[in-house]
This record gives C-alpha cells, sequence and structure tokens, in this order.
C-alpha cells in the first residue's frame, strides 16, 4: 500500500473507531484513499499533502483524522463516518 520514495519508510493505515472506514495512505502523490468497508468503494481521495503520506490516525471519536507526511505537514481531516446510530 506504502509507495514511498525510499524501502526504508513505513506507511501505518487505519481503521474509524467503529469498523466502518478504512484510511489508506502512500501514494507518491500526497494521496489518501478512504474506503468503505461494507462495499470497499471509494468514499474519498483527498490530495492535501504534497509528498508520500506515511501515517493515518483516526481520533477517538471518529470524527477526524490527522495525517503525516514526507512534506513535513500534519494534516487534520473530517472523516464522513456514520454515527453507530444511523447506520442500520
Amino acid at each position: 500500500v506504502c509507495v514511498c520514495r525510499s524501502p526504508n519508510q513505513t506507511c501505518k493505515l487505519a481503521w474509524s473507531p467503529s469498523g466502518s472506514m478504512l484510511v489508506v495512505p502512500g501514494r507518491a502523490t500526497g494521496e489518501i484513499v478512504v474506503l468503505e468497508r461494507e462495499t470497499w468503494k471509494i468514499t474519498h481521495r483527498l490530495k492535501e499533502h504534497r509528498e508520500c503520506v506515511n501515517i493515518v490516525s483516526f481520533h477517538p471519536s471518529g470524527s477526524h483524522f490527522v495525517s503525516a507526511s514526507l512534506d513535513g505537514e500534519v494534516r487534520f481531516e473530517r472523516a464522513h463516518e456514520q454515527p453507530s446510530s444511523a447506520r442500520s
């Protein structure tokens, strides 16, 4: 999943606290992909970073996640997860 310039770079993906979303970093272009677990469809593509994203982590509430990149930036993104009471 991680495609950074150096084989020594590691990437960490993140499950949302409810387990309904998977955030996958690591595109050399700085892209982050958000997948919906039940269908594995891509729900969002974020291109906020200029270089490889090597880590993402969710806030315990599931409302936001953070990403860090080789460009030296840390970004906070709003997660588009339905509250557990809204899911069937």
